[in-house]
């Protein structure tokens, strides 16, 4: 039987053939490992050892067979810290994630019941989308959910604007704007929060969740965040992203990305949003709506990063009549991660199919997940014209199983549109 003392906050894991990887830098004092060739019955027993200690479980959960526990232990100065446990059956796979006590997500049916506005996804058009000028931008992401207290849920934001609709300069390690000749894309998310809020109050933004830190879906929210940070009250902010610096992408300039996380990062710290860093397995109420994470980069370590999508996140938001399946841009062998452990688990309703529908898609995972409709992260030259995203092009033939109505008719929309979809009925 082998030993393992992952952190003096824990007891010994035991397991007969396992391994344990270096530990991992997690950003925020976050630290992680992970446990190869061990056993649901090893696992089991670490959890069970941990609560014969002194450490309080915090919340537990259970997905398709898949275990994750969360436990509160204070050290002997009498710091708390969460200690997050996974455990992927499948892969034979325990990961343990600890660091000092941040904001911790609460499950509450009451919560998820309340309220009495009319819930809904609304992905918008924007002019950073580059829709008039064909293949000549990275097309971003963006998602407002309205909750049915009438407070919003938003998902990145999508990139900067550029050519004669914007400019930027970074000056001091900020972003200084030139102003816009027509309603900026900023202005245009604002002026939609403002439509769905009682006049003369102030929107309310409940949480923001950042899939990944690639700039077509993050830069627009940073300069949202900086020039309506007085206007629109920002709570959460909902992400777990790697520091380039630290874990180098292997394919792109990790100086270049660490610039743009840090304007993400700034932004929501000069909007006072309290961080919640998501763990995969934990589950959050709001009302109306449960988001559940299914995925982080912390379930990818000990592989190294060739592309910033392997840093990514997914999660999926379930409502009162549909479910809402984000995957913001991950890679194909995340997808097929997500298959191997979830399986069917994974149907919903409303599919944002994985990076804007070009690489990084699985057959497998669209097959299960199914959606009735899908919101393509594109806009609309490529969405009607491309191959990849009408799923002919070899190597891309995950999007045929979606696009092709000989295996179901699904309906589609670009985000070179405004479409809403109410999600507290079914149909």
């Amino acid at each position: 039987m082998k030993s393992y003392q992952i952190c003096e906050l824990l007891p010994i894991y035991e397991a007969k053939i396992g391994e344990i990887s270096q530990p991992y830098d997690c950003e925020g004092g976050n630290t992680a490992v992970s446990i190869v060739g061990t056993t649901l019955a090893e696992f089991s027993a670490y959890v069970s050892a941990i609560s014969a200690t002194n450490a309080k479980l915090y919340a537990k959960n259970e997905i398709a067979g898949n275990h994750f526990a969360t436990f509160l232990v204070t050290d002997a100065e009498g710091v708390e810290y969460a200690v997050h446990l996974m455990y992927y059956p499948i892969r034979g796979n325990a990961r343990v994630v600890w660091g000092k006590k941040g904001f911790l997500p609460v499950q509450d049916d009451a919560v998820f019941a309340s309220g009495n506005h009319r819930t809904s996804v609304l992905q918008y058009a924007r002019n950073g989308v580059w829709n008039s000028q064909p293949a000549t931008g990275a097309p971003g992401m963006a998602n407002i959910i309205t909750l049915a207290d009438g407070s919003f849920i938003l998902i990145d934001g999508g990139p900067r604007q550029r050519e004669q609709h914007f400019t930027k300069a970074f000056v001091d390690g900020e972003w200084v704007d030139a102003a816009p000749s027509e309603e900026h894309d900023c202005d245009k998310l604002y002026r939609l929060l403002c439509e769905r809020t009682p006049e003369g109050q102030k929107p309310v933004v409940a949480a923001w969740f950042i899939t990944h830190g690639h700039s077509d879906h993050v830069d627009l929210a940073g300069d949202f965040l900086r020039k309506y940070k007085d206007k629109v009250e920002v709570r959460l902010a909902a992400y777990n992203l790697p520091d380039p610096l630290k874990h180098p992408i292997k394919n792109e300039p990790s100086d270049i990305l660490h610039i743009t996380l840090q304007h993400i990062v700034k932004g929501f710290e000069i909007a006072g949003a309290t961080h919640w860093k998501i763990h995969t397995g934990q589950r959050m109420s709001f009302p109306g709506c449960e988001v559940e994470i299914l995925h982080t980069h912390e379930d990818y370590f000990p592989k190294s990063y060739a592309w910033g999508n392997h840093t990514g996140s997914a999660f999926r938001f379930k409502f009162k009549g549909k479910t809402y399946m984000v995957l913001g841009d991950c890679e194909s062998d995340i997808c097929h991660q997500m298959f191997y452990k979830y399986g069917s688990y994974l149907k919903s309703d409303i599919l944002q199919p994985t990076h804007h529908g070009a690489n990084g898609g699985s057959t497998d995972l669209n097959t299960v997940i199914d959606p009735d409709i899908c919101l393509w992260t594109v806009d609309a030259w490529r969405f009607h014209t491309d191959g990849r995203m009408l799923g002919f092009q070899r190597g891309y033939e995950y999007n045929w199983v979606l696009r092709n109505d000989e295996f179901k008719v699904r309906k589609h929309y670009h985000n070179g549109e405004d479409v809403e979809i109410f999600t507290d009925k079914k149909v």
